[in-house]
């Protein structure tokens, strides 16, 4: 069980150039290596940045065909943090990055006839939007709770082990509640979200088991009340 999860947010870094024939590369701007270049090197700054805080570079797509320069496309980065302020920090990051990103991609193809217009029009064409930041992360603490899970036998956590993202981050701060993450198995042990995700029964026993006996014991401690 861990009382603590972590929220994320999510970038996306759009291009929105103009389209290309592979007879004239140089007439476009090429998104797919604007955008490829952006990547690595928010992938080479970010992480490690903001203490423990984890950045997912996900998906990127320009297009399709082999014989055209694209000149639009999209990046996705997915930032998970464990503190609302670290998820100020995390976003600021980015942001101060992602300029250093495109002044160095600008700087590195400027002479490069094919990537001239491109480099010379880096930001003009690409923009950041948020689809979601500045969501609260869970982090809960009542010696109340705690004295009342571990008399029902549920383990924590370590301090120091990793939290996941869920919605439990919406109770972060709720007066008179306790919210913490309770669950069979293990996120990267058994695949989580990947194929060949699966649940070992002994798991599923014990959490069954850990449930029951939470309820007994919040039943008889709620009788006093």
């Amino acid at each position: 069980m861990v009382p603590r999860s972590t929220a994320a947010a999510t970038a996306l870094i759009e291009a929105a150039g103009e389209d290309a024939i592979d007879d004239h590369p140089e007439a476009g701007h090429n998104a797919t290596v604007l955008l490829g270049f952006l990547a690595q090197h928010l992938a080479g700054r970010l992480p490690g940045g903001v203490p423990g805080a984890r950045v997912c570079v996900a998906g990127l797509h320009t297009g399709d065909l082999h014989n055209k320069v694209y000149g639009a496309g999209r990046l996705l980065l997915n930032l998970a943090y464990p503190t609302t302020e670290a998820g100020h920090a995390l976003t600021r990051a980015l942001e101060d990055e992602l300029d250093s990103g495109l002044a160095e991609f600008a700087h590195r193809f400027a002479d490069r006839p094919a990537l001239a217009r491109t480099a010379a029009e880096a930001r003009d064409v690409t923009a950041l939007h948020w689809l979601k930041r500045g969501l609260p992360a869970l982090d809960a603490h009542d010696p109340w709770a705690e004295r009342l899970l571990t008399d029902a036998g549920i383990p924590y956590a370590a301090p120091d082990e990793p939290a996941c993202t869920c919605d439990a981050i919406w109770m972060h701060g709720v007066p008179d509640a306790y919210t913490a993450v309770y669950g069979p198995g293990d996120l990267e042990a058994n695949h989580a979200h990947a194929a060949g995700e699966f649940a070992d029964l002994h798991d599923l026993e014990a959490f069954a088991t850990g449930v029951a006996s939470l309820l007994e014991r919040f039943a008889r401690a709620a009788s006093h009340f």
